[in-house]
């Protein structure tokens, strides 16, 4: 999918978003950083103690909230494949869905990043995190190359075609050609084209 104009309030509300999360992980776990530019805010006696007692802080109440909103995108993003199979079933338009897949995946980086603390963890959270970091890069890589490819196909290649195409081009030279050769038999002596008739004949 190419990123355009129709992906704007898309894009807006996942850096809204972001700033949102980030200022309630900042709240949460350096309050004093808010302070300083007056941002500070009292949290909910619910979030426990600010900042976490914890050293994981994926097990804070704001953590697990990041990690769970984090996987229902992720089990989201990976009904993209079965959406696409069922185009008939009245669930949303499929633009609507390719665009939540991109924007709302691009929010877990900041989600995961909060829920996990910026810390890697035991090995089986490592070998995660560069899962997950693997899967985004590629993603964005992928992305990347639908804007760059096209691109780069019209300017360096300019009369090459898709294969569905080809009889539609060979038609399109076929008629041109038979166009190009009745303009030449106008402009010949009536004795070449009677050779040229006698020939075919």
């Amino acid at each position: 999918m190419i990123i355009d104009r129709t992906h704007f309030r898309w894009g807006l509300a996942t850096a809204v978003a972001t700033v949102g999360v980030t200022w309630l992980y900042l709240a949460n776990n350096d309050p004093e950083a808010l302070e300083k530019v007056h941002l500070g805010v009292t949290l909910p006696a619910w979030f426990g103690p600010v900042p976490p007692l914890r050293e994981s802080v994926g097990a804070t109440p704001l953590g697990l909230i990041y990690g769970t909103v984090a996987l229902i995108i992720f089990i989201f993003a990976a009904l993209l494949g079965w959406r696409r199979n069922r185009s008939s079933w009245p669930l949303g338009r499929i633009q609507v869905w390719l665009k939540a897949h991109i924007w709302l995946t691009l929010f877990t980086i900041p989600l995961v990043l909060f829920h996990c603390g910026f810390t890697g963890g035991g090995t089986m959270t490592q070998f995660l995190l560069w899962l997950y970091a693997f899967v985004m890069v590629s993603g964005i890589w992928g992305l990347t190359l639908q804007h760059l490819v096209p691109r780069l196909m019209r300017n360096s290649l300019p009369e090459e075609t898709i294969f569905e195409q080809i009889p539609y081009i060979r038609s399109q030279l076929v008629t041109r050609g038979e166009a190009i050769r009745q303009e030449l038999m106008e402009e010949l002596p009536d004795e070449a084209t009677s050779t040229e008739d006698h020939h075919h004949a």
